[in-house]
């Protein structure tokens, strides 16, 4: 970018220029770079592990360094072969290959390189080929897999689908460039000019020659300068991720439904229909229950008891985490009992109050038959099971007090 702004007006299409694009071309020699301080810390930092590696891991970190100092002299050569007239660093590599005066053998070297790159996006884009890559027992593509990917990689076979990637890479893509062209027009090309009209301000005598000695630019003004837009360039990535974060993920939450429950009688009244939507998305099913009716209440029982331990386990790690009291843990937990209870157990906190409001319900009754009020407590399905449960467990523990004879 200060490239494609320091020449000409500044204009993004000016990269079509011979000019500009033959010093844009020198980005892979700066990544060549890169990968070769990478293999470097690769060496370095799995150094002490290397007695539990095999040999062709050690012989895969040593082969990567290898080749990554290579392409950082083979790709500097083949550049300065092709500038005109080169000068300082790019006069030395160019009287080691020669002044071919053209870009060929660049290029060619630039296509070469970039080889493992084309790779890895292909097989990125396409799920289906490298799972089956992954999983592939040819010695070819074994040994690619071998250079591309080391065996402690424990996702083999297991990628996203492809409209799932789509939607990753268009993603990462809208974030990238909203920060280079936010990058570019308000923080690179406003500083350009004034950055070469400081350059071409000659300086006869520098105040701080301690520093700077034998200069004849205010190099530390343009330091300055330029200093806070550096940084704030390694930092912005972060900030445009956090906007198209909170944009994106409030769209999405809002077609997704997400935080529609917001008060504890909302959950009450949608705790009921929570078992079935787990089940139906998280629990794969059986072969025989496909075969089961699904109105079959063994079934829907089965579904719940399911979701119920998760809901436990959850409220666990909630408690273990110190985010509720044991008292809160205590009325949300599902309870557990060795007796047989003909109703699903629900947590206290959605049976909460329900024996009461059945009991007023039962004193202020007017109707004539018993079948009337049952009804009308039967609407509610948790007041129901709270009923049930507390009649049942009541018969158990009074006749686990009686003996034989009283029972008769």
């Amino acid at each position: 970018m200060v490239i494609i702004a320091w020449h000409g007006d500044g204009s993004i299409f000016g990269i079509f220029d011979d000019d500009v694009f033959g010093s844009i071309l020198s980005i892979f020699i700066t990544s060549a770079v890169l990968n070769f301080f990478q293999a470097s810390l690769d060496v370095i930092l799995s150094y002490n592990a290397w007695r539990s590696l095999k040999n062709t891991q050690i012989l895969r970190y040593l082969l990567k360094l290898t080749f990554s100092a290579f392409w950082v002299v083979i790709l500097p050569i083949g550049y300065s072969g092709s500038v005109k007239n080169p000068t300082g660093v790019a006069r030395f590599f160019s009287n080691l290959g020669g002044n071919q005066g053209d870009r060929s053998l660049y290029y060619y070297l630039v296509a070469i390189y970039l080889m493992p790159n084309a790779l890895s996006a292909l097989l990125f884009l396409l799920p289906p080929l490298r799972r089956y890559m992954e999983r592939s027992n040819s010695r070819v593509i074994v040994f690619i897999m071998w250079w591309a990917q080391p065996k402690l990689y424990v996702g083999r076979g297991m990628h996203e689908d492809m409209f799932s990637l789509l939607k990753y890479t268009l993603y990462w893509m809208l974030v990238l460039v909203s920060k280079f062209s936010f990058s570019y027009y308000v923080e690179i090309l406003p500083l350009v000019a004034p950055t070469k009209v400081i350059m071409d301000m000659k300086i006869n005598i520098y105040e701080w020659h301690e520093f700077f000695p034998n200069v004849s630019h205010n190099i530390g003004v343009v330091i300055a300068i330029w200093a806070p837009i550096v940084m704030v360039y390694f930092m912005d990535a972060q900030i445009w991720y956090a906007i198209y974060a909170t944009v994106i993920g409030g769209i999405y939450g809002a077609f997704s439904h997400l935080g529609e429950i917001r008060t504890l009688g909302m959950l009450r009244s949608r705790f009921y229909s929570v078992p079935e939507a787990f089940y139906e998305r998280l629990v794969p099913m059986q072969t025989e229950e496909l075969k089961e009716d699904p109105s079959d209440d063994s079934l829907l029982r089965k579904n719940i008891a399911k979701f119920l331990q998760v809901w436990n386990e959850f409220i666990y790690s909630m408690r273990a985490e110190d985010l509720i009291s044991n008292s809160e843990r205590d009325l949300l937990l599902v309870p557990y009992t060795t007796s047989v209870v003909s109703v699903i157990q629900w947590p206290p906190f959605l049976l909460a109050s329900k024996i009461p409001i059945a009991l007023d319900m039962a004193k202020v009754f007017k109707g004539k038959e018993d079948a009337d009020l049952f009804k009308k407590i039967n609407n509610d399905d948790y007041m129901y099971s709270a009923i049930m449960e507390c009649y049942q467990t009541l018969k158990d523990i009074l006749l686990g007090l009686l003996d034989d004879e009283d029972k008769r």
